[in-house]
């Protein structure tokens, strides 16, 4: 039997994979979910797959910030501009950079959960969107100084998805990311670049080994890009290590 959710309204701003799957989610059980994306066409899609129309900023008890770290000063302008002084969460892929801009902005700190989950696929867009995305799935949070209820309705929505939380600093995190997820993520790219160019009738010959290693290759460049720029700090020294051991 499943535990009801303590809030009803959440709104979630960006309507990529991420954010539309976890809206898909929470409205198969009964969340009123407002989708919000800078691309209009994104965003009808997205709340056309919730089944139900949203509302506003200001009338939802629970933010969702699903955008590219680059576009999460946005997210905190917005919410400064509606006033909301609810429950902030976010699922970017780094976390110390999110969690000093909340620091430095007028929002209430201790109402801001920084988390991510790690899921994903190699499609992008709100058309990939999947409910069950999240299921069996590690997620992070940092809840050092959140305020208790932001910590309840964090774990609340996370295990209602099916994920197992975890809970680390968010410097442990990036550091984590870089070596488990942005380092495959690179070297997969890469690999698949070797490809390029050579005989068809090479990559025939090719099996299930290297169809697993390039799989992820496929993901958005562009937003992979962002990730590594935003945590190459942690990334460079593994970058460095493998060289050596190559």
């Amino acid at each position: 039997m499943s535990v009801p959710l303590p809030f009803s309204r959440i709104c979630i701003i960006g309507s990529g994979l991420i954010g539309t799957s976890i809206g898909l989610a929470l409205s198969h059980k009964g969340v009123l979910v407002t989708m919000l994306d800078q691309d209009s066409r994104t965003q009808g899609i997205a709340q056309a797959l919730m089944g139900k129309e949203g509302g506003e900023i200001s009338g939802a008890e629970l933010v969702i910030s699903a955008v590219p770290v680059s576009a999460f000063s946005m997210v905190i302008s917005n919410l400064e501009k509606a006033n909301f002084k609810g429950v902030f969460i976010d699922v970017a892929s780094i976390k110390a950079k999110p969690v000093l801009e909340v620091r430095e902005s007028s929002l209430p700190v201790s109402h801001f959960l920084p988390t991510h989950p790690m899921s994903g696929r190699e499609f992008s867009g709100a058309e990939s969107a999947r409910a069950d995305l999240f299921e069996g799935r590690p997620w992070m949070i940092d809840s050092a100084g959140v305020d208790q209820k932001a910590i309840l309705w964090g774990k609340a929505l996370i295990e209602a998805l099916g994920a197992a939380v975890i809970d680390m600093p968010a410097a442990d995190h990036d550091k984590a990311v870089a070596l488990v997820s942005h380092l495959p993520q690179l070297i997969s790219s890469l690999l698949a670049k070797q490809l390029a160019g050579n005989p068809a009738s090479w990559l025939e010959l090719s099996g299930a080994g290297l169809r697993d290693m390039t799989r992820i290759a496929a993901s958005d460049s562009s937003l992979w890009k962002e990730i590594i720029a935003a945590n190459s700090a942690a990334i460079a020294p593994l970058l460095k290590s493998l060289a050596l051991d190559l």
